[in-house]
């Protein structure tokens, strides 16, 4: 799904499986970061495109964005 304003729509985004976790970042919502298993992608554009931006070595259970330092 993509943020579309106020409401969630479905996004052609491919994860490698179900997500974990999805965060906004809280002082610019264009940038959104979505973790599924092991990797970790980012999006520009409020959820429209997310971009592959690292594969951890180790299973992602929780990922938080710093209020000043994302």
């Amino acid at each position: 799904y993509k943020l579309d304003g106020v409401s969630w729509i479905g996004s052609t985004t491919v994860f490698s499986s179900n997500l974990e976790d999805l965060v906004v970042d809280p002082t610019n919502d264009n940038i959104m970061y979505a973790v599924d298993d092991f990797q970790l992608y980012k999006s520009m554009d409020k959820g429209v495109t997310f971009n592959l931006i690292y594969t951890f070595p180790w299973l992602i259970k929780d990922f938080r964005v710093h209020s000043t330092n994302s």
